[in-house]
């Protein structure tokens, strides 16, 4: 994920929930600091690999409406650690996903379609 990807993104929330979505909240929603968030947009700095998970977990969340409108209600009410969980959750699930079907366990509706979206990109 590059630096104008990393901005687009938190623009994307903010145009979602109607107002600006600065770095520092976007930082606090990632487990970084604005600083951090700051550098990765002008693209001085890359992004581990964990932190490029959660971006894409949280890219993959937003491309969902239903989950999309749960994690912004999230947001509004500022409750962005219970969001951080949940991108968590997503990236958890997205990296052991692939495993659950060979053991023949079922796979939440969800976690399938994202990780379809994954594998078509």
């Amino acid at each position: 994920m590059i630096n104008s990807e990393i901005r687009k993104l938190r623009e994307r929330i903010g145009e979602a929930m109607g107002c600006k979505f600065s770095q520092e909240k976007f930082g606090a929603l990632l487990g970084v600091s604005y600083r951090s968030v700051n550098r990765w947009e002008k693209g001085l700095i890359v992004p581990d690999d964990k932190n490029i998970k959660n971006l894409k977990s949280l890219e993959l969340i937003l491309e969902d409406e239903e989950k999309r409108d749960e994690i912004l209600s999230y947001l509004k009410n500022g409750n962005i650690s219970a969001v951080t969980n949940i991108i968590g959750l997503v990236g958890a699930a997205i990296a052991t996903a692939a495993v659950l079907p060979m053991a023949g366990l079922g796979v939440v509706s969800f976690i399938s379609s994202l990780m379809k979206k994954e594998q078509e990109e």
